[in-house]
Formats: C-alpha cells, sequence, structure tokens
C-alpha cells in the first residue's frame, strides 16, 4: 500500500440518515479531486480508502516510488477491515473512437488533433461487489465533460481493488496457448536482434518455444531469459506446435498461478508472493498485459527471412486458428505480424500496507 497518508480521517458528508451510496461517494470522491487539481501544480494520483459508516472517511495514499502507477503498487495488498471501499484517483490518456475503430477528435473529425484527451478517472470498488467509475475531461480548455461509467467486466484497476477486498476477480478470458506463444515470440525477438542474428537457425529458434524445455508436472520456465531447448533435439513446426497444445491442456491458469505462488514457475511479470495474492483471472490478465504482442514480428523477415517466418507461424498453429475473446493480440489469430509494440520489461516488487 502507498505509505503516505495526505489526509486522514476527512468526513465525507452524505445522507444524514444513512450511509452514502457508491455513487455518491464517487461523486464526493471527484469532488476531492478537483479541488487537489485547482491547488497543485500536478494532478493526484493516490489510493483511496473509504471507512464504514453514515459519515465515512477517506484516507488518500500517495504512490511511495517514483515513477510507479498506483494500481501496481498496490498489487499484493490488503485493504484494512476498517475500510468499506477501496479505489483509485488517477489521470491518464483517453482516445476517441467511432463504431468502425477510427480514432476521432472532439468536432467529429477522424483521426483530429484531439482524438486524444488527458482525462481524470476516479474509480471505487467496494466489499458488496459493486463498482463505479468516473471520467472528466481535464485538458486546458476542456469543458468538463463527465462519464459516468457502467461496471466494467474486468480489467488491472477493478481486478487489484477487488483483490484488496480479498473478493474474486472475472474468470480468465485469454487462451493459455497465447501466453507461452508470445513468451516464444518475446525470445525470437530479443536473440533476432543479437549482435549476430544470421547464425540463428530453426533449431536455435524452436528451442526457445517453453515447450521445447517442458518435461514433467512442472510447468516450464516463464522468464524471457531462461534455459532454452537443445537445438540438437529437431522439433519440425508441426511438432512443436503440437507441444504447445500439449502444455497449453496440462497447465491451466489456475494451476499456472498455483506453481507461481509456491515457487515452482518463475515469470519477469510478478513475484511468488504477488501470485498468492492474485486469483486466476488477474493472474490471468496480468501476464496477458506483460506478454502483449511483440514489436514488429514481420520485420524479423529481413533479419530471419521469410521461410524462418513461415516456420515460426506454423509452429504456432493454424495462422487461421481463432482465440478466445480478448485473447493476447500476439496470437496469429489476431495478427501477430502487424503488432507494433513490444514487451520486454520488468515490474518492481509492490510494498505493503503497514
Amino acid at each position: 500500500m502507498p505509505s503516505h497518508i495526505i489526509d486522514d480521517g476527512s468526513p465525507l458528508q452524505g445522507s444524514a440518515t444513512a450511509a452514502p451510496t457508491l455513487t455518491e461517494l464517487l461523486a464526493m470522491l471527484d469532488d476531492v479531486a478537483r479541488g487537489f487539481d485547482e491547488g497543485h501544480s500536478s494532478p493526484l494520483h493516490a489510493a483511496v480508502g473509504i471507512s464504514h459508516g453514515p459519515s465515512p472517511t477517506i484516507q488518500l495514499c500517495l504512490p511511495s516510488r517514483a515513477g510507479c502507477s498506483v494500481v501496481d503498487e498496490l498489487v499484493g495488498t490488503l485493504a484494512p477491515p476498517s475500510w468499506s471501499a477501496v479505489g483509485i484517483i488517477a489521470t491518464g490518456a483517453a482516445w476517441r473512437y467511432d463504431v468502425a475503430g477510427s480514432t476521432i477528435d472532439t468536432h467529429g473529425g477522424v483521426g483530429g488533433p484531439r482524438a486524444r484527451d488527458w482525462v481524470g478517472v476516479v474509480h471505487l470498488s467496494d466489499r458488496t461487489g459493486a463498482h463505479a467509475t468516473r471520467i472528466r475531461g481535464i485538458d486546458p480548455g476542456d469543458d468538463g465533460q463527465e462519464v459516468d461509467l457502467g461496471p466494467p467486466a474486468s480489467g488491472r484497476l477493478l481486478d487489484v481493488c477487488q483483490r484488496m477486498l480479498e473478493l474474486p476477480t472475472a474468470p480468465p478470458t485469454h487462451d493459455i496457448r497465447s501466453l507461452w506463444e508470445s513468451v516464444w515470440l518475446d525470445r525470437i525477438l530479443m536473440s533476432a536482434y543479437d549482435p549476430d542474428p544470421g547464425s540463428i537457425g530453426w533449431p536455435e529458434l524452436a528451442g526457445l518455444h517453453p515447450a521445447a524445455v517442458w518435461s514433467g508436472p512442472t510447468p516450464p520456465d516463464g522468464r524471457l531469459r531462461a534455459k532454452t531447448g537443445d537445438p540438437s533435439r529437431s522439433w519440425t513446426p508441426a511438432e512443436l506446435g503440437q507441444r504447445g497444445s500439449e502444455l497449453a491442456d496440462a497447465f491451466g491458469w489456475d494451476q499456472l498461478r498455483e506453481a507461481a505462488s509456491h515457487g515452482r514457475w518463475s515469470s519477469d511479470a510478478l513475484s511468488a508472493s504477488d501470485a498468492a495474492w492474485m486469483d486466476a483471472g488477474v493472474f490471468s490478465r496480468w501476464l496477458s498485459d506483460h506478454h502483449p504482442a511483440p514489436a514488429a514480428v514481420s520485420d524479423l523477415a529481413d533479419l530471419l527471412g521469410e521461410e524462418m517466418i513461415d516456420m515460426i507461424e506454423h509452429g504456432l498453429g493454424d495462422p487461421r486458428r481463432e482465440t478466445a475473446p480478448g485473447g493476447l493480440p500476439g496470437c496469429a489469430g489476431q495478427g501477430w505480424r502487424k503488432s507494433s509494440r513490444s514487451c520486454c520489461r520488468s515490474m518492481g516488487s509492490p510494498k505493503r500496507y503497514p
């Protein structure tokens, strides 16, 4: 939990006869954020705790690490029993889209200069499982339009708030095979940009697939710089694709999270204690966010050649294979060869509430 409390016990006035509703609390919290923003040069980013009672109080807790998002820092945190609700105050960039998926500006033009807006976000989740979000424009000259969103089905912010309250999150929405495929593609990218990428052949690339080193009841290492398979083992693309399917069948998200929480599986994305705090839903989405589609895989043709790219594609299985709704954009069925971002990053260890 971010440990810098800037307002300990300030009253939030609701109904005289009953505790305020979640929607009323959200509006009150938005007023707190507005008041802070008006008196400071930078907007407020904080975790929020709301106490019980007809006259609840609020605690705003700032991140204790520079450059770390409030959401990331809350991983592994449990809310004190006295808190009836938790939430987030933050700012971010928002894009406006038309029904065809193109960004639009504030005057309705496609791809205009105001396609991206800076917005303030306030979110609250309570112990009953209810949650609500408000977004308002904060760009200079913005009309301050507010949008109250319906309850989101899932997402990093909601997942973290629910786990802080020890509530279950939405079930996994990603095919676990997509995780192993994206780890493989990330490793290929790292190898392809080594000083001498011309020395990389299919046996070396196949050995980078997690399934190439998998044996027994323990899942293969999920880290990007992990032990690779023996290049002398001659995997065909079809055999590797089949092996990947067997790996996905052997370990579901629940089993993988259980292994990670006991230190039997490693990932660059989270620690064993983080995995123990999570449930299968947030665990699946956290890893999937950490391993999105690798950057410009089609550009690897210049380094590896089209023939090698075709072998990689077949190692993923049928390139036309459909993925589950919300599946990783790194899958062949999601156009992985046209992606434009890299996922080679690591996350620091979260703080704990004292």
